[in-house]
């Protein structure tokens, strides 16, 4: 297994590919901290390091599907996951060794660009004013959520026949989880009350009037928004992002119930798999 692991480690490293991702990911967290310093250093008090610490993630999942299905879609291509198996080594060996690969190149990504974003961020708007607790929870929002991206993708595409439908299929759930959370989380900001505003008797001034908001969700609908909400890893990231994570430690469940399944799922489905 550590065999497995360090060749894995090497052939990920070593693409092309992967280190493009992580360039990638690295100067746009830099260039959010300087954009945003930018937009608000006019505007006293209002520029902080919590809200761009963590900016890279909010496009990883596109990231993940698009690395990940070329980084395993060419292990088959190049005959690589055959020439394991040739050799003596399990099915769940091999499986296994590539998901903790993809998962540690995942995290390795992810921890050098909040890193720089740390740096960089640091001298322009100086330290954390949310506290290391709070800090420490996005950080495990972030951490499961990229676990259950990689799982899932990476399922996808050693189950799949086609390498290219797996990684249009993979690019366009990272989307898809992303335009949902944007949804779902837009509809739950939704106030309960807006003001508008009506003509006295005599026509000439207009005064402001509170009424429902039509749009806003309540009851047990609110409760299955918010739930799917924090199901998905583009709900949880969003919600990391904009500081305001109402259920950290469910989200931290939700995203370990979806890795486990997909390892599970995918290791019961890649052992009866006809790789000829």
């Amino acid at each position: 297994m550590r065999n497995l692991l360090r060749a894995d480690g090497r052939r990920l490293w070593r693409s092309t590919l992967y280190r493009v991702f992580c360039l990638l990911t690295v100067c746009y967290g830099a260039a959010a901290c300087v954009l945003y310093y930018r937009n608000s250093r006019g505007y006293e008090g209002i520029g902080r390091l919590d809200d761009v610490l963590f900016y890279s993630f909010s496009m990883i999942g596109v990231g993940l599907a698009v690395v990940l299905s070329v980084h395993v879609g060419t292990e088959f291509s190049d005959g690589t996951i055959r020439n394991k198996l040739v050799v003596g080594r399990r099915r769940s060996e091999v499986y296994l060794a590539g998901a903790m690969t993809c998962l540690w190149g995942a995290f390795l990504a992810a921890a050098v660009s909040v890193a720089v974003n740390a740096a960089v961020g640091g001298v322009l708007l100086g330290g954390l004013q949310r506290g290391a607790a709070f800090t420490a929870e996005r950080a495990a929002v972030c951490l499961f959520a990229a676990a259950a991206y990689v799982s899932f993708f990476y399922m996808v595409v050693m189950l799949s026949a086609d390498r290219t439908c797996a990684s249009v299929c993979n690019i366009l759930c990272g989307f898809g989880v992303l335009f949902l959370g944007i949804y779902l989380y837009a509809r739950l900001g939704e106030p309960a009350e807006i003001v508008g505003y009506e003509l006295t008797v005599s026509g000439g001034d207009m005064l402001p009037v509170t009424e429902p908001n039509p749009g806003y969700v309540s009851g047990g609908k609110r409760e299955v928004f918010q739930f799917v909400l924090d199901l998905f890893p583009g709900g949880q990231v969003l919600q990391m992002l904009n500081c305001d994570m109402p259920h950290p430690v469910r989200m931290c469940l939700c995203s370990l119930a979806v890795t486990v399944c997909c390892n599970a799922a995918g290791l019961l489905a890649f052992g009866k798999k006809d790789l000829k």
